[in-house]
């Protein structure tokens, strides 16, 4: 695997101001997926800077997890209708529409909540904050490439990243669904930041089936929980269909962990290889060629040894 390069500045904060315009005007399910997501690249992609004004830049990055965690909360109400909807138990259609009903109010309370929180931390203030953050990024982009120094993040950030995570997974198994739901995360922040990188896609791919595995997990999970708080003991087999689908899930998505978790392995070490490798020719073309002694000197010894 040879080391990645880095990628030109992406533009994160300008697809996220168009975002929220978007959300604030009208916040249909994939647009506030999207501003999640959005967020969630532009976090990290933050921290993986070195910028100037790193006061400014720890504010932003306050109001964006804020803002993250309430677009997150319609996302994943939106994510368990759409589950919901794909159940047919017949006799249970009654539980199953009052469980819709409840999903629909909850979400138009999280709902009010994310366009409020749109309104209150992105103020004029905000905005100039972001466009302050974009003119940084650019600005010590420009520095790093005028002295001949690797841009931020670098391929070392990922590998460590990539052991992090092999780390995380073999120190979490058996996988329970607490740490199956931490290392789904880990495996998020990861790909996020290979994201940054070029070069690339298998690993980008493999992160994706681990996190899309879990993270369909998950979701059951969340509307199973929802579903025994909203209808009660007594619609036990809707409750019992929900269980046995994110029992399958989870079994699944461990299946996928374990089995990608290798491959992964084998890609973090070849990166590592790759890296180690071009320090040595690095380090090989910046040492200093060796001087030659003059003619006249080992002459000179010459004579003083037969002497």
């Amino acid at each position: 695997m040879t080391p990645v390069r880095p990628s030109r500045v992406p533009n994160y904060l300008r697809k996220l101001r168009r975002l929220l315009r978007e959300v604030a005007s009208e916040p249909l399910p994939e647009r506030v997926h999207q501003l999640r997501t959005t967020i969630r690249r532009a976090e990290t992609f933050l921290s993986a800077q070195d910028l100037a004004e790193k006061r400014d830049a720890a504010k932003l990055l306050q109001q964006l997890a804020k803002l993250r965690r309430r677009a997150g909360q319609v996302r994943d109400i939106d994510v368990q209708a759409a589950a919901l909807r794909t159940v047919n138990i017949g006799q249970q259609e009654d539980a199953k529409a009052r469980l819709l009903a409840e999903l629909e109010e909850q979400r138009s309370r999280k709902e009010k909540k994310l366009l409020a929180g749109i309104e209150e931390r992105f103020s004029p203030r905000t905005r100039e904050r972001m466009r302050n953050a974009e003119l940084a990024v650019a600005s010590a982009e420009g520095a790093r490439v005028a002295v001949g120094k690797k841009s931020k993040p670098t391929p070392r950030r990922l590998w460590r990243a990539l052991r992090d995570s092999v780390q995380a997974a073999r120190q979490a198994q058996p996988f329970t669904p607490s740490t199956l739901h931490q290392f789904r995360v880990q495996c998020k922040k990861t790909r996020y930041l290979a994201e940054l990188l070029p070069g690339n896609a298998t690993l980008l791919e493999q992160l994706k089936t681990i996190q899309d595995a879990i993270g369909d997990w998950h979701d059951w999970l969340t509307l199973t929980q929802n579903a025994a708080k909203i209808t009660g003991p007594s619609q036990s087999a809707l409750l019992a269909h929900l269980e046995n689908v994110t029992q399958a899930k989870f079994t699944h998505a461990v299946r996928t962990s374990k089995r990608i978790i290798d491959e992964i392995e084998v890609a973090a070490s070849a990166l590592k290889a790759g890296i180690e490798r071009e320090k040595a020719e690095l380090k090989a073309t910046q040492a200093p060629a060796k001087k030659k002694t003059p003619l006249r000197v080992v002459s000179a010894v010459r004579k003083h040894v037969a002497g």
